[in-house]
Order: structure tokens, then C-alpha cells, then sequence
């Protein structure tokens, strides 16, 4: 804590920075800590966020001395404020050092913001409105990614597949390459074991003083003492790792409650509270609504897995240290095309996974699912909108011509075409449309552009 970066923040506050957005006073108050080296508590920055509140009403509600109260109050006791005391973690489970600063979270929805405010000093819940100010000044903000483009930062990520599909090797190649960029990874492993562990993270050569493993230690996040250890210890982390779900959650898999319950109960306070990415690992089930319909490299159980998740990372091993990654989900951004790993031994015993070209006819298998989904998704779509869906997949002519040969061979067929008349904004035109199996026959109306 520093008197001086206090009174500097205190100043500026004053002097015309009170009526700049919170999100804007945030981005000084972060950009000053950086100039001076120091660090303001939770509680000065609340304090000062208030100071601002106060100010910019047209009759200030505070006067010098009220200012001098709220600036100089002592900092609360969450144990003293009824507000989510703090519970111990079970003494046989050790889950490293306290984390003093959680770090930012930039979200721009308001609401989550004042709940992670209400953690850090008592006051009655309120909703804050999104504040429009900023972002139409700065535009629409973009994705942003802790390591493109299967890693957004500050999202909820599910990497599914069967054992053996590849998906603990490639999040611990992915932690290890995060942390020699400078970025701390929590990776919570109760699955492989602590011998396996050390083998394969020895080898794949991450930068130890980044990597905050937790091996095989009764982590539980259907207990709120161990959630609350688990945000603890990720304070300032880019990446949690937990692998897997059913090894580290005693909850009910095939229950949309109980799912709902874990994304509302753990991950969104994880993210909100240290500004960090879960990546659950779960191994395959039952096909998820909103990606495609594949089955044996979905989510099992509660279908609720894949309307939660903002990114949906599909695992498939395809030969002998080999695996594919099909970007089944990717919530505000656009989905990855089928891509091809391979495990590979480096120099002096190093581990590496690296990408290598995928097969063709593994392409495309993948674009015609994608074709399956879109159309499902559409009801019905003319050729010419299921090649525009391709071109947006990447997918060149070559491809495009290889999976849709491939949806009119099926037997038995998932989707079919026919030539139909259908309205457009021109007038009536014959076209061929895709419908998926099974659905009505109605008159299409589409567009010119279709």
C-alpha cells in the first residue's frame, strides 16, 4: 500500500477525473500503479471509485470532511461483514501461498463487476447498468485471447474427448509454453497422478516459477471452502487448468441443475474474482445442443456443458501420438477449421506437441458436420448460403465441392437437397435447398443475396 500513489489517485479524482466513466478511473487507477511501482488494496480502490461517485453528482453528497471519513476509513473484516467469511481449507489439503491481489477483471458487464466489489467491502447489492460511454468511444471490443485461438482470456473453455485423446497433454504443453511467455497457469491434475505429472512437465520444460501445480490433493468444487482456496490460489493467473471435471467435482454430471449450479457457483467467480481462463478437461458423451452433433466426442451427461461453455474444444486421437482438435464452440468468434497434433520427442528428452497438416478426408468429414450443423441451425439453406457458411469455416472451393459430394452420398442420408422454388426480394427463382431429414417442405423466402 503507498500514502503517496493514495493521494496522487486522490488529486487526479479531484481535479476532473471524477467524470470519467469507472471503467475509465479503473484504466488510470492501473496505469498510475505501473508509473509508481506501487499497488492500491481492493479497498483503496473501492474508496476512491466512491470518492469519484460522490463528486460527479451536480450537488456533491460529501463535504471535506465526509471525504476525509470515506478516504482514511479502516479497511474492513470480511469474517467482521457476514459477506462470504473466509473458510480454511481443510488442513490436509494444501493449496500453496495466498494470493493478496486477485487480478482486474475488465469485464464490461457491470453487474459482475459490483459483485466482485461486494466481496471486497460490505454494502447492499445493486445492478450497475452497462456504462455505453467507453465503448461506443473506443467500439465494439474484440476477443481477447491468453494464446490464439483456442485460449480466450476470461472464458469459460471445455476441452472433451475420450482417454487417450490427447486433451491432458496438450493443456499441459499449452500451460508450459504460457508460463516461458510470463504468464502464471493454476493446474489442478487428480486424474494422472503425481509421478505422471512430474515426467511429463519435467519434459515439456514450462518455467517452474509460473506454474502452480496441485497434484491428487481432495480438491472438491462442490465444496464452497475448496472454491474458495482454488480462487485464492489463482490470483493473477491467465490459465486454470482442471483435469478433469469428474475427478475434481463430486456433483451430478447428468443433472442440468447441478451443471448450471458449477458454471454460476465456480467458473464465473473464478473469472470475475481473478480475471483468469478455466480450461475443464471431461471426457466424451452424449451430443450437446449449439456444436455439431458428433455424440462420441461430446460432452457426457447434462447437455447444459455445452450451452455454458463460451469455447468447446473437441479431442479425437487419430494414430500413434496423434490427435485432432475440432473447434466445436467458439462463442463470439470464429470457429477454428479441423486441426492435427502430433507429440513429439525434442532434444535432451524435451516433450513437444506441435501442429502437422491434417488429412484431407479428415477435412472433410469436419466441413460436412459443419454443413450439417449450419443447416439445422437455418432450417433450410440454398447452395449458394451452404458455400458462403464454408467460405466463413476457411474452406476453398476444392473442399466445399468434397463435402457437399459427400452429404448427398450419405446412406442414410443426415441432410437432403432438392431444386425448389423459393421467394426472394426480386421475385419467385428455382434454387437448390438443403433441408435437414425429415423436415417440412414449406416455401423458402430467402434473400437476393442467397
Amino acid at each position: 500500500m503507498s500514502a503517496a500513489l493514495t493521494t496522487l489517485a486522490e488529486t487526479w479524482i479531484r481535479n476532473g477525473g471524477s467524470g470519467c466513466s469507472d471503467d475509465a478511473i479503473r484504466d488510470r487507477l492501473r496505469q498510475m500503479e505501473k508509473e509508481s511501482g506501487s499497488k492500491l488494496t481492493a479497498a483503496e480502490r473501492t474508496r476512491l471509485l466512491k470518492l469519484a461517485a460522490a463528486l460527479r453528482e451536480p450537488e456533491p453528497s460529501l463535504d471535506e470532511s465526509g471525504i476525509e471519513e470515506l478516504l482514511h476509513e479502516p479497511e474492513p473484516s470480511l469474517d467482521e461483514s457476514g459477506l462470504e467469511p473466509e473458510v480454511p481449507a481443510p488442513s490436509d489439503v494444501d493449496f500453496g501461498p495466498a494470493i493478496e491481489e486477485p487480478g482486474a477483471d475488465p469485464d464490461l458487464n457491470g453487474r459482475a463487476r459490483t459483485q466482485g466489489a461486494a466481496a471486497e467491502e460490505p454494502g447492499p447489492y445493486r445492478l450497475v447498468p452497462i456504462d455505453w460511454e467507453p465503448i461506443i468511444a473506443r467500439g465494439i471490443p474484440e476477443i481477447e485471447y491468453v494464446s490464439e485461438p483456442y485460449l480466450p482470456a476470461r472464458k469459460r473453455i471445455w476441452g472433451v474427448g475420450a482417454a487417450e485423446a490427447g486433451k491432458s497433454i496438450w493443456a499441459a504443453s499449452k500451460a508450459s509454453e504460457l508460463t516461458r511467455a510470463g504468464l502464471i497457469v493454476v493446474y489442478i491434475s487428480q486424474e494422472n497422478g503425481l509421478e505422471e505429472e512430474i515426467r511429463r512437465f519435467v519434459r515439456l520444460r514450462p518455467d517452474f516459477s509460473n506454474l502452480r501445480l496441485y497434484v491428487d490433493q481432495g480438491l472438491d468444487l462442490a465444496l464452497a471452502d475448496h472454491v474458495a482456496a482454488l480462487i485464492e490460489v489463482s490470483g493473477g493467473a491467465a490459465l486454470d487448468v482442471i483435469d478433469t471435471l469428474s475427478a475434481c467435482w463430486s456433483g451430478d454430471e447428468d443433472s442440468n441443475a447441478a451443471i448450471t449450479a458449477l458454471d454460476r457457483d465456480v467458473l464465473l467467480p473464478l473469472i470475475r474474482e481473478t480475471g483468469t481462463s478455466p480450461l475443464v478437461l471431461d471426457h466424451t458423451g452424449n451430443p450437446q445442443p449449439f456444436v455439431r452433433r458428433r455424440g462420441v466426442s461430446a460432452p457426457r451427461g447434462a447437455s447444459a456443458k455445452g450451452q455454458k461453455a463460451d469455447f468447446l474444444l473437441e479431442f479425437r486421437a487419430t494414430g500413434d501420438r496423434e490427435f485432432q482438435i475440432a473447434h466445436a464452440k467458439a462463442r463470439g468468434a470464429r470457429k477454428e477449421p479441423l486441426c492435427t497434433f502430433q507429440v513429439v520427442d525434442g532434444e535432451d528428452g524435451a516433450l513437444d506437441v506441435v501442429e502437422i497438416e491434417t488429412p484431407a478426408d479428415a477435412k472433410t468429414l469436419a466441413l460436412a458436420d459443419d454443413l450439417v450443423e449450419a443447416i439445422s441451425e437455418a432450417g433450410a439453406l440454398t447452395t449458394k448460403a451452404l458455400r458462403e457458411a464454408a467460405k466463413k469455416l476457411q474452406a476453398g472451393v476444392r473442399l466445399q465441392n468434397a463435402a457437399i459430394e459427400l452429404l448427398e452420398a450419405e446412406d442414410p442420408p443426415r441432410v437432403a437437397v432438392a431444386r425448389e422454388k423459393i421467394e426472394t426480394e426480386s421475385g419467385p427463382r428455382d434454387a437448390r435447398v438443403w433441408r435437414p431429414t425429415g423436415s417440412g417442405d414449406d416455401q423458402l423466402a430467402l434473400g437476393d443475396e442467397l
